[in-house]
């Protein structure tokens, strides 16, 4: 309800489908025009990135599948990147608020 805060907290999705599960790397702050784009697995992002924040700006969703986008910071890293999540699951999504 209004005013809309944000609310702390963490996000488990469980039996996740490793084979169905993607992230992609878009541009530097969400710019418009070209740019090169990055696509990995969610098991080869966590091992090359295991320390990282994630906002999410909007989600998605459907049958066993959630779509995050939203803007992701890695340490050391200069830029916020535009970045998407696909997570196709077998389990319930558990949210955790600090509250």
């Amino acid at each position: 309800k209004e005013p809309f805060e944000q609310v702390g907290g963490n996000i488990t999705i469980e039996k996740p489908d490793y084979d169905f599960c993607f992230v992609y790397f878009l541009s530097d702050y969400g710019s418009f025009g070209d740019f090169n784009g990055k696509k990995l697995t969610v098991s080869d992002f966590l091992k090359q990135y295991p320390d990282f924040f994630f906002e999410v700006t909007d989600e998605l969703y459907g049958y066993n599948s959630v779509f995050y986008s939203g803007y992701l910071d890695l340490p050391g890293g200069k830029n916020w990147v535009e970045f998407s999540v696909s997570i196709y699951h077998l389990g319930d999504i558990i949210y955790e608020t600090e509250q």
